[in-house]
C-alpha cells in the first residue's frame, strides 16, 4: 500500500485558511455524509486538507487514484485505522472472508464505538466499481452515528445518496460555498505578493466568479507582469496557464461527442439538449450535457430542471479558442444553426443575435421586419459571451436595414452606445426614421428613464395606424410605463389596459407580458392587492421576458409586505434586481 494515499496534501503557498467552510464542516459531524462536490480546481482538498490538520479531531484519508477499485476496502480501512484508536487487529480485513461478512463485521465494530470515526475520501469521482457505493451506503446504514465520512467529489449531483438526502443525513458544500469573496481574494493576493486597487480585486473576482485555482493562477502570472493592473482588465480563458489548466483537467480524456459538443455550444451563452442537437446533428445532446455536469465540465444547470447550462466564462472563452484553432471557419455556420433554432421557437432576440454573429444579414433583416415590435420590448438577461463584431461596410451599404437591426441588438443587450452608434448610421445613410427607428428610440428611453422622451416618442408611434393594434400596443405600453414613472396611476392604468387589449388582438406575447407586468404594479400601487397578484402571475407565466418579471416581482413584494408578509416581499424584491 502507498502511504502518500493516506496523508492529505501539503498546503499550497499563500494557504488561505477559510473559517467559515470550516463551521461547516465541523456542524457536519452531526451527519453520517459531507458532499464536497464542485468541478475542478474550486479548492475543495485544499480547504479539507487544512480542515484535517486544524480541527481537534482525528481525521482519516484517503486519496483516490485511477484503478484504485479493487483495494479500496484495504485502503479505506488503513485510514480508518489511522482517524481511530483501534487495538490490534480490531478492524477485519477485506481480505479474510466474503465481502459481505467483511462489511458485516467492520459496521459491527464500527458501531461498538464510543467515539464518532471521521475520514476523507478524496477525489471520489474515481470510483467506477457500483459495488464500492453499495458497500459504503451499508456500512453508514449499521454503522450508526460513529463513521463520520467526508466524500469529496467533482460535478454533477455527486454519488446517488437519495436514501440519505431524504433523512437528511447529507450536509453539502457545493461550488457556490467554495468560491472565493472579496475578503478571500484579498488575502490571497496579499499572502502571494501582491496588493490591488479594490477595483481591480471585484473585476479579478468577477471574471473568475470565484474560481479558487483560477484566481491562483491568475495570481502567479500577475507576478510576472510589469503592469498587473492591464493583465486583470485582459484576463480571459485564453491565457496560457488557464487554457493548459482546463486542457489537461478537462479536455484530455474526453470522448468525441462530449468534446464536440463543448467546442460547439461555445457560441452560445446557455446550451440545451434540442440546442446542442442543432448544433452538431447529434440526436444525444441532453444525455451528453448530463454526463460532462457530471464530470465537473465547469457547466452549471440552470434553474432546478437542469435542461439548460450556463459555461463558466473563462472555460466558455477556452473553449471558443479551440473552437477557432480546430476548425476555423465553423463558427459562421453554428451561429446560423443558433438562430434557425431559436427562430423557429419564436425567441427572436436570440435568434437575431445569432443572425448578425452568422453574417447571415437577410435572415438578420427579415427578423426585424417581422418581429421588431416585440423585439424593443425585449431584454437579455445574461450579458453576452463575447462583444458582437460590427457588420463590414459593404454590409450595411448593400443592406439599408442592417443597422436598424444591430441597434436593436444592441439596444436588447443593453449596450446603449452601441445602439446610439447604429441608429445614427441608420440615419445616416439611409434617413431611417420611421416607426422601427422611432420604436428603438424608444426603447432606449425607457431603459434610461427618460420620462420626456417616452412621452414624445410613444405619441409618435401612437400617430402612425398603418397596421392597427400591432404597433399600437407597443407605443401604449410605453406610454403607460411614462405615466406610472410620474404616479398618474389611473391614466396608466387605462394605457396599459388598452396596450394588452391590443397585444392580445395582434398575438404579440411579449408586449401582452410587458402589459401585464407594469399593470400588476398599478394595481398594487392602487390596492388592488388580488388584481395585482394576479396579473403579476400572468405576466410571469406569459412572457418571461426580464423587464416584464421585474415589474411582475415588484408588484408581489409590495404585495406581500402590504399583507405583511415580510419574508415573502423581500424575496420577491430580491428577484427584482
Amino acid at each position: 500500500m502507498l502511504s502518500s494515499k493516506l496523508e492529505p496534501p501539503a498546503p499550497p503557498p499563500g494557504l488561505v485558511e477559510r473559517p467559515r467552510l470550516g463551521r461547516v464542516l465541523d456542524a457536519g459531524r452531526h451527519d453520517p455524509i459531507t458532499l464536497v462536490n464542485a468541478p475542478p480546481g474550486w479548492g475543495k482538498s485544499v480547504l479539507l486538507s487544512w480542515w484535517t490538520r486544524a480541527t481537534g479531531v482525528r481525521v482519516g484519508w484517503f486519496g483516490i487514484e485511477d484503478g484504485d477499485d479493487p483495494r479500496f476496502w484495504s485502503y479505506l480501512r488503513a485510514a480508518l485505522n489511522s482517524a481511530g484508536r483501534f487495538a490490534g487487529d480490531a478492524l477485519p480485513s477485506p481480505d479474510e472472508g466474503p465481502h459481505e461478512v467483511f462489511l458485516a463485521r467492520l459496521a459491527a465494530v464500527l458501531a461498538d464505538l464510543r467515539e464518532p470515526v471521521s475520514v476523507v475520501l478524496d477525489d471520489f469521482h474515481r470510483v467506477r466499481d457500483p459495488e464500492v457505493l453499495k458497500g459504503l451506503e451499508y456500512l453508514v446504514q449499521h454503522a450508526g452515528r460513529a463513521l463520520r465520512m467526508v466524500i469529496v467529489t467533482r460535478g454533477g449531483p455527486g454519488p446517488p445518496l437519495t436514501r440519505m438526502r431524504l433523512t437528511g443525513a447529507v450536509t453539502a458544500v457545493r461550488t457556490a460555498e467554495l468560491s472565493f469573496t472579496m475578503a478571500e481574494t484579498a488575502e490571497l493576493l496579499a499572502a502571494l505578493g501582491l496588493e490591488l486597487p479594490d477595483r481591480y480585486t471585484r473585476i479579478l473576482l468577477r471574471r473568475t466568479e470565484g474560481w479558487p485555482a483560477g484566481l491562483r493562477l491568475a495570481a502567479m502570472s500577475m507576478a510576472e507582469q510589469d503592469d498587473p493592473l492591464r493583465f486583470v482588465d485582459g484576463l480571459s480563458g485564453d491565457h496560457e496557464t488557464i487554457a493548459r489548466y482546463f486542457s489537461s483537467e478537462v479536455l484530455d480524456g474526453l470522448q468525441d461527442g462530449h468534446l464536440e459538443v463543448l467546442l460547439c455550444g461555445s457560441v452560445l451563452e446557455r446550451l440545451t439538449g434540442g440546442l446542442a442537437d442543432a448544433l452538431t446533428g447529434r440526436s444525444d445532446g441532453e444525455r451528453i450535457l448530463a454526463e460532462l455536469w457530471d464530470a465537473g465540465a465547469f457547466l452549471d444547470p440552470v434553474g432546478d430542471r437542469h435542461s439548460s447550462y450556463h459555461c463558466h466564462p473563462l472555460f466558455g472563452e477556452f473553449l471558443r479558442r479551440e473552437l477557432a484553432r480546430r476548425a476555423p471557419r465553423r463558427a459562421p455556420d453554428l451561429h446560423r444553426r443558433a438562430a434557425a433554432w431559436y427562430a423557429a421557437r419564436g425567441s427572436s432576440p436570440d435568434a437575431l443575435r445569432h443572425a448578425l454573429l452568422s453574417s447571415d444579414w437577410r435572415m438578420a433583416t427579415d427578423l426585424l421586419a417581422e418581429h421588431w415590435r416585440e423585439l424593443v420590448l425585449s431584454t437579455s438577461d445574461r450579458p453576452p459571451c463575447a462583444p458582437d463584431p460590427a457588420p463590414p461596410e459593404d454590409a450595411l451599404r448593400d443592406h439599408p436595414d442592417l443597422a436598424l437591426a444591430c441597434a436593436l441588438n444592441q439596444q436588447i443587450l443593453g449596450d446603449r452606445q452601441g445602439t446610439d452608434r447604429y441608429l445614427r448610421l441608420a440615419r445616416d445613410r439611409s434617413g431611417a426614421d420611421d416607426d422601427r427607428a422611432t420604436a428603438i428610440h424608444l426603447a432606449r428611453s425607457v431603459a434610461v428613464g427618460d420620462v420626456t422622451a417616452m412621452f414624445s416618442q410613444a405619441s409618435r408611434l401612437l400617430t402612425h395606424r398603418d397596421d392597427g393594434d400591432r404597433t399600437r400596443s407597443v407605443a401604449l405600453s410605453a406610454l403607460g410605463t411614462a405615466q406610472l414613472a410620474t404616479g398618474d396611476l389611473y391614466t396608466a392604468g387605462r394605457a396599459l389596459d388598452d396596450g394588452l387589449a391590443a397585444a392580445g388582438r395582434a398575438g404579440l406575447v411579449q408586449v401582452s407580458g410587458a402589459c401585464l407586468g407594469r399593470l400588476a404594479v398599478v394595481r398594487a400601487l392602487l390596492g388592488e392587492l388580488h388584481l395585482a397578484g394576479r396579473a403579476a402571475q400572468e405576466a410571469l407565466g406569459s412572457a418571461g421576458i426580464p423587464a416584464a418579471c421585474g415589474y411582475a416581482h415588484l408588484a408581489l413584494a409590495i404585495t406581500h409586505h402590504e399583507w405583511g408578509e415580510a419574508d415573502e416581499a423581500a424575496r420577491y424584491l430580491d428577484q427584482c434586481r
